[in-house]
């Protein structure tokens, strides 16, 4: 996360759980990488 705001990617993550839940989505995860992707951020999901 260098170079990276922390207070704007914390209303960032906010606002994508908001719409994940308006959604229908209540479960951890799922959407979220979806709509930080879709607002520029990019989203690396390790392979455990």
């Amino acid at each position: 996360m260098r170079g990276l705001d922390q207070q704007r990617y914390a209303q960032g993550l906010h606002e994508c759980t908001e719409l994940k839940k308006a959604a229908g989505f209540v479960t951890p995860g799922g959407m979220i990488s979806k709509f930080l992707t879709e607002r520029g951020y990019k989203v690396y999901i390790a392979k455990s």
